[in-house]
């Protein structure tokens, strides 16, 4: 099991804040960077954080809001050595497309920042009008893209060597990371925090910040396979629900059927038809989706886990989750944990008074 982040590479991003900013990217892009920066701290508790960040506001406009409150505008920490740098550009809110250029060049000196960095072989990433940023840098050309539908025609024009037919809502390039809309902003940034920094610590904040219809709709019952969604009659979809319900109880063919008012032969033919695996397989999924978020938000040891999830001892569980997760239950939760260890819990006892 891992137990430092030696193997992480140190990233800072940097978040461009002219007073033209949509601050909701803005703001957005700081709830996933102090999302992050909390699940390494629990992860790894006496470890420094390999992620730092900051908001950069131009030298000539002067505060634009309030950043005493700690971790608003800055992580608590400085950037560890070696570490790269990514800009971040957010939406611009302009009267008209062709405004866009005018509002970039308001500000001198975040665009000689940009150009020191981009001249560096440095890395920048833009939410939709925020391509603006990039595109005076000469970074579009020759690259694969899209763009909001709006401002297409004027990026189209200046980078006639940009292909802009891309169908993706997100792009990466080299050096260059996109997103269409401003909507996209959480999304964007965990998606940019799993290829630049660690694929755990960007889906986890995925989960955490973006809406979930499977987990929403199960609970602590696990995410839905998503493989069909039969309508509350359906033999199929009554067995479903019957298996995640009683996922406890040992699997019995019979009493499915019963459950399903058909033979067991017939249930396993359509079950098979409609979902794709037989019951059985598709009552380890259920325990196993109830195992990862119980690794994700308890503390409990796998023993006590497989009990909750239907499984008689630790060792059979472990077996069957790492068959159809992948990894074993130990790295699942090293790498996906939202909580802290207990022992970090722990308050220091009051002072006795004088």
């Amino acid at each position: 099991m891992i137990t430092d982040i030696a193997t992480i590479s140190p990233l800072h991003i940097e978040i461009l804040c002219p007073p033209e900013a949509a601050m909701g990217t803005v703001f957005s892009t700081v709830d996933v960077l102090r999302s992050a920066t909390n699940l390494l701290r629990a992860r790894y508790p006496e470890q420094p954080s390999p992620l730092t960040w900051n908001i950069y506001v131009p030298e000539e406009c002067g505060p634009l809001f309030d950043a005493s409150a700690p971790g608003l505008s800055a992580s608590p920490l400085r950037p560890l050595e070696g570490t790269r740098t990514l800009l971040m550009a957010p939406t611009l809110i302009a009267s008209t497309v062709p405004e866009l250029q005018e509002i970039a060049q308001r500000h001198p000196s975040l665009l000689r920042k940009l150009k020191a960095h981009v001249e560096d072989g440095g890395m920048v990433a833009a939410s939709a009008s925020g391509l603006i940023y990039p595109s005076m840098m000469g970074m579009l050309d020759g690259l694969r893209l899209d763009t909001l539908w709006v401002s297409k025609p004027l990026f189209t024009r200046m980078h006639p060597e940009c292909d802009f037919s891309a169908t993706e809502a997100m792009s990466f390039n080299e050096r260059l990371y996109t997103c269409v809309a401003p909507s996209q902003q959480i999304e964007f940034t965990a998606a940019i925090l799993k290829r630049l920094l660690d694929a755990s610590v960007g889906e986890s904040c995925a989960q955490l910040l973006q809406y979930q219809p499977e987990r929403q709709r199960l609970g602590y019952q696990l995410i839905e396979d998503g493989q069909m969604h039969p309508t509350t009659d359906s033999p199929v979809y009554r067995v479903q629900q019957w298996l995640k319900a009683h996922l406890q109880q040992p699997y019995r063919l019979d009493e499915l059927a019963v459950v399903a008012s058909t033979s067991s032969r017939t249930l396993l033919r359509h079950f098979q038809t409609a979902v794709g695996m037989t019951p059985l397989d598709y009552l380890h999924r259920v325990r196993v989706d109830r195992a990862k978020v119980l690794l994700e938000v308890t503390q409990q040891n796998l023993h006590a886990i497989a009990l909750a999830c239907g499984y008689s001892d630790a060792s059979s569980f472990s077996r069957m989750f790492s068959k159809i997760a992948g990894i074993s239950p130990g790295v699942y939760r090293q790498r996906f944990t939202m909580r802290s260890k207990r022992v970090r819990w722990r308050a220091e006892p009051p002072e006795s008074p004088v």
